[in-house]
């Protein structure tokens, strides 16, 4: 389907990516659920990645950090970058009223613009609950609409 659609024209080689994602408590006063905040860039300097924060239900936020695998610094450190993300000024005093629940991390497959188009003649494809549409922006951006499965993709 792919070559007999077209569906990667004008799209970017897929690339790979590996994210670390915390889970917090948050006090119930502090808490705005569904809330999504997604970033791109800082503290990386030489790749590309981001941060997020999702507020979860049972008064709980993931936050998590992207790394884009084609970094070259071979002392880069995606766990380090993650740490010094919590530092920001806009995140540091989220996290200061918090409690840690957990952490994980996974490497992944960035979406964006590497995934094919979504629509062919006769088709449409139709996000699963592990797929969530690229929702991103230059420095931060926040949305109150949660993920919805069922939502178109791409």
């Amino acid at each position: 389907l792919l070559e007999k659609f077209n569906l990667t024209d004008g799209r970017e080689p897929q690339t790979y990516g590996i994210g670390i994602k915390e889970l917090w408590d948050v006090p119930a006063e502090q808490h705005k659920e569904g809330t999504v905040i997604h970033t791109q860039g800082w503290p990386l300097t030489d790749c590309a990645g981001g941060g997020f924060i999702y507020h979860q239900e049972n008064n709980q936020i993931a936050i998590g950090f992207v790394v884009t695998l084609d970094y070259e610094n071979p002392y880069l450190s995606p766990y380090e970058e993650m740490q010094r993300f919590k530092t920001h000024p806009s995140i540091k005093p989220m996290l200061e009223v918090l409690s840690k629940r957990s952490k994980t991390g996974a490497a992944m497959t960035n979406l964006a613009i590497t995934s094919p188009r979504s629509v062919i003649p006769g088709s449409i494809k139709i996000c699963t609950k592990s797929e969530t549409p690229a929702r991103h922006s230059q420095n931060s951006a926040s949305s109150s609409a949660p993920f919805m499965p069922g939502s178109i993709c791409g």
